[in-house]
């Protein structure tokens, strides 16, 4: 019942809702008829445009940070909006508190969606108040560049200038309307509803970010600077002693080589761990080469194409839900691979989500090693030497798909629950853990390998240019 009134709320609250609000507002106000007929028309295509921009963007995983999962909050912030316009031609003066519901817009969906959506808004109250196009052009203008202000919201972000500078704009914008289009002589009390106007979108777009910026902390995308001011509220750098001198910036290559040695050394501990032996599995024939063709999940679903270079897909087995895309990473890190090993053919990966004790089956099954792991990597090529994919036309019934013609890599089974123990280890985010993953995995499906050093060196050189080159970083907590 909950998860049904999730998919239809969020609908109803872009659409509908809306659409009623504005045919109700236009008869209050007793709006001729013709006008609310090309108002309703002009605004009821908006409304579908804006519905399926964002079903668009969610689709092609251009949504900002986790809006794609969030589609509530863009819808609520909406239909918001929409109230406070039926209810600006009760101001007796443009003082218009819409700037806050701008900058929600475009935090909780993308610049495009917040652009456009801020738009329908203001067009609405223009009709509604009866205004003229140049008091749109400066609104729209001012919610424009408070949308450009405050797009990106990271960790070392600092809203007061942002914030100082967009209620500037906002207060030119006001003054520029009292100024130019008020009939009525200019007087002090012209700009008492305006100055308080100021005050409350300031305030709005204070609870706005206060809002956002807890999101952003509890997906571990925004962390505020280690020391505070106590008496001030403001992040401050920490102290450094008068004769210490300043520590050298770290090496990132250096860092993530380090990384790596620790990984080996942790997996090397993982082999002396005993664990207790669950009842013997159904008897397999277990060959010393594994290929993807005896895992259940090879191509038992659709494929998810992205482009015409390489397809993907990926199944979730468990209930575990990540604050980024799946999908987004995969297609990014699949991508940079087989371009960097010059690969010649459309190319397809299976990948497969599953817990700790779901990667252990499958670590027993086909490995004969009976104890949990991050990743297992099941390439469905017999290469003679890395990346020499030529070695597939020699098994062309068993390397391509006789349908879509495309290379069938392999396959790759991740841990969710090692994702998250690993990304809280190493000190980074579940997204850099989960990218990290996968980019080792890849190169593993291209014929690389670690059991020498020689190969191992090769091997972690080309995983953290592959890492770099998409711009997945070590970002630390």
């Amino acid at each position: 019942m909950v998860k049904t009134l999730k998919k239809i709320i969020p609908p109803a609250l872009l659409v509908p809702v809306p659409c009623l609000l504005l045919v109700w507002a236009g008869y209050y106000y007793q709006k001729p008829v013709g006008e609310q007929l090309r108002n309703g028309v002009m605004f009821g295509i908006g409304i579908l445009s804006l519905w399926f921009s964002w079903l668009y963007c969610a689709q092609d995983s251009s949504l900002e940070r986790d809006n794609d999962r969030h589609m509530m909050r863009f819808a609520l912030f909406f239909a918001g909006g929409m109230g406070l316009v039926c209810a600006l031609p009760l101001f007796p003066i443009q003082a218009w508190p819409l700037l806050a519901f701008a900058v929600a817009l475009a935090l909780f969906s993308n610049v495009f969606l917040g652009l456009f959506a801020y738009g329908l808004l203001v067009m609405s109250a223009v009709f509604l108040t009866g205004s003229s196009i140049n008091i749109f052009f400066l609104y729209f203008l001012c919610g424009s560049a408070a949308i450009l202000l405050f797009r990106n919201m990271e960790r070392s972000f600092r809203p007061g200038v942002p914030l100082l500078t967009t209620l500037l704009y906002y207060m030119t914008a006001e003054t520029a309307c009292i100024i130019l289009f008020m009939p009525q002589p200019l007087s002090w009390e012209l700009f008492v509803l305006p100055v308080m106007n100021l005050f409350l979108t300031g305030l709005l777009l204070l609870l706005l970010l206060q809002y956002f910026g807890y999101t952003l902390k509890k997906a571990g995308l925004w962390e505020r600077a280690a020391g505070t001011d106590a008496q001030a509220g403001q992040a401050v750098k920490a102290e450094q002693p008068p004769e210490t001198l300043p520590e050298p910036e770290p090496d990132p290559v250096a860092e993530l080589m380090a990384e790596m040695e620790l990984r080996q050394k942790m997996a090397a501990q993982e082999e002396e761990t005993t664990y207790e032996t669950p009842p013997a599995p159904r008897e397999t024939q277990v060959t010393e080469d594994v290929t993807v063709r005896e895992l259940f999940i090879y191509h038992n679903h659709p494929v998810r194409r992205r482009n015409c270079n390489m397809s993907f897909y990926i199944e979730n087995d468990t209930e575990t839900e990540f604050l980024f895309s799946l999908e987004e990473i995969v297609e990014r890190i699949v991508e940079e691979i087989l371009t960097s090993e010059a690969c010649p053919y459309e190319t397809h990966v299976n990948i497969l989500l599953t817990d700790n004790e779901g990667i252990r089956r499958y670590n027993r099954e086909y490995r004969e090693i009976d104890r949990p792991t991050d990743v297992l990597s099941f390439p469905n090529i017999a290469f003679t030497q890395p990346a020499d994919f030529s070695a597939a036309e020699q098994d062309r019934i068993s390397c391509f798909d006789p349908e879509s013609g495309a290379l069938m890599l392999g396959d790759i089974i991740v841990s969710v629950d090692k994702i998250k123990e690993q990304a809280d280890a190493y000190g980074h985010s579940q997204k850099r853990e989960f990218a990290f993953l996968v980019a080792h995995s890849m190169l593993h499906l291209c014929g690389y390998d670690h059991m020498e050093p020689d190969e191992s060196a090769v091997m972690k050189k080309k995983q953290i240019t592959a890492l770099q080159n998409i711009g997945i970083t070590r970002d630390f907590k």
